[in-house]
C-alpha cells in the first residue's frame, strides 16, 4: 500500500462542503423531513388500531393517533416555514451583468 492510499479523504457534504457548514436552516429542515413522514405513518398506523374490532383501548389509539396528527402538522408547518425563508426574497439583488466592457473612464478635465 503506498502512502497516498493509506491517508483518508475528508468526508464532503453537500455542495463539497464539510458536514459541519451546513446552515441552520439546513440543520432544521432535516430533523422535520423526517420526522413528517414517520408521524404520518404513525398517525395512521394507530388510527387503523383504533378501528380494529380487538382493540380494547379504543380511546388510547385514538389519543395516539391525534398526537401524532398534530405532530405531523407541527413538522409540516415547520417544513414550509424553512423552504420560504431558503428563498430568494423578491427585491433580492437581481443585477444583470453588463453586456459589453464601458472601456477606460474618460480622463477628469481641471
Amino acid at each position: 500500500m503506498t502512502a497516498s492510499a493509506a491517508r483518508s479523504t475528508p468526508h464532503r457534504g453537500s455542495g463539497g462542503r464539510p458536514p459541519a457548514e451546513f446552515g441552520p436552516l439546513a440543520r432544521r429542515l432535516a430533523p422535520a423531513g423526517i420526522a413528517l413522514p414517520v408521524l404520518i405513518v404513525a398517525c395512521t398506523l394507530c388510527a387503523v388500531a383504533a378501528d380494529t374490532d380487538l382493540a380494547d383501548a379504543r380511546g388510547l389509539w385514538i389519543l395516539a393517533a391525534a398526537v401524532c396528527a398534530v405532530a405531523a402538522a407541527v413538522a409540516w408547518a415547520d417544513v414550509l416555514i424553512v423552504v420560504h425563508r431558503r428563498r430568494p426574497s423578491p427585491g433580492a439583488a437581481r443585477v444583470a451583468p453588463p453586456t459589453e466592457d464601458p472601456g477606460p473612464a474618460p480622463p477628469v478635465r481641471r
